[in-house]
């Protein structure tokens, strides 16, 4: 009895640059640049949504984060935030291992019942000797303020500590708000007092000619702040993970806490600043993957048919890194193994695809 014929198609997925063509050289479709799109062989393309995305690797602990592609087009700057807790800080050291900025406390409300503030004991130290070695400073207040006076008092005492560093502190003097999610003489105020009290020290210390901005995490934030009253104000959010889901606006991002930073003798929070690129004294260097070529060879197919009860093997290589993967769209018509290899184990009709593992564009900075 004449055998039956198994009509099969095949789709070849490329990440962008990449040049797609058969064993014997004839090329079958061209990736655009730029774009990630798959193409079948019947000249219809299908499109994957581009990942605009940009990843860098922290200088502090080694670990690559993504950052939203909507910062894509800023500069982005390694810092940290300290406190006294850390104790002495070699800061040149700190400097040389890739701090370009820091937020140093300058002081704080106790966590108890009475409104007690204090001056954070190393700040005069590690603001002067952070500007000394380069450094760009910025600083924080820790409040605890439970009333509209009490936050014009910590106002007030923010200004006092920074105005004998008014002409080395280039970046903004935070609001510190987050901490007071453990504070018992706050956990009942509402979203409107915390909205309230934040713009009030705010206004405040931008009065006096200082930025100001407020920090959180996402949690904190969608929970404490009505954020659209905060615009006309700063970001630094705080977001312990490899990539943040959070959609608001910010400028900075804690994304860390490491031991291993040079220059420090305890743990650390790690910062990312997206500078606005007008700003950049040199532009970050952007490493995109080379074009890659994506080879198949089988004498099984003809005319994008095979036998039933074939089995064969793709053949497919990449001339370039990544390693390829395989998934049929019908696996009770054509089964494929991790290797390629394929059996034809039913009639009709199914849809090989082959993947190469996307290389990820990375953001370098140059040195300064």
């Amino acid at each position: 009895m004449k055998k039956r014929l198994l009509s099969t198609m095949l789709t070849l997925c490329l990440t962008a640059g990449t040049v797609l063509s058969s064993a014997a050289g004839q090329t079958v479709h061209a990736a655009e640049t730029g774009k990630n799109t798959c193409y079948r062989l019947n000249n219809e393309p299908a499109e994957e949504p581009e990942d605009l995305s940009v990843r860098t690797v922290s200088p502090f602990n080694g670990l690559e984060y993504k950052h939203a592609a909507h910062l894509k087009e800023k500069r982005i700057a390694n810092g940290v935030c300290v406190s006294e807790w850390l104790g002495d800080i070699d800061w040149q050291k700190a400097k040389e291992s890739g701090v370009e900025f820091a937020f140093i406390r300058c002081g704080y409300t106790a966590i108890s019942e009475r409104f007690t503030m204090q001056t954070d004991k190393n700040f005069r130290e590690n603001i002067v000797n952070a500007a000394r070695a380069g450094i760009k400073v910025g600083a924080y207040y820790s409040p605890n303020a439970v009333t509209l006076d009490e936050v014009e008092q910590e106002a007030a005492k923010t200004l006092e500590l920074l105005e004998d560093y008014r002409s080395i502190l280039t970046l903004p003097v935070v609001y510190n708000y987050e901490m007071l999610s453990s504070s018992d003489r706050t956990e009942k105020m509402d979203m409107q007092r915390k909205t309230e009290y934040a713009l009030k020290y705010m206004q405040t210390i931008k009065n006096a000619g200082y930025t100001a901005m407020y920090n959180g995490t996402p949690s904190f934030l969608g929970n404490s702040y009505f954020t659209a009253l905060l615009s006309e104000f700063g970001c630094w959010l705080i977001d312990k993970n490899s990539e943040t889901s959070y959609t608001g606006e910010y400028t900075y991002w804690q994304y860390a806490s490491t031991n291993e930073a040079k220059g420090f003798s305890g743990i650390v929070d790690c910062m990312f600043y997206y500078e606005p690129s007008a700003a950049s004294e040199e532009p970050a260097e952007t490493i995109r993957p080379k074009a890659q070529k994506i080879t198949y060879r089988t004498r099984n197919m003809k005319n994008g048919r095979v036998q039933y009860g074939a089995k064969f093997s793709l053949g497919a290589k990449s001339s370039g890194k990544g390693k390829l993967s395989y998934k049929s769209s019908n696996s009770k018509v054509l089964s494929v193994d991790s290797g390629g290899k394929v059996s034809a184990k039913g009639y009709g009709s199914a849809v090989i695809t082959i993947k190469r593992q996307k290389q990820k564009v990375i953001r370098r900075q140059r040195e300064r």
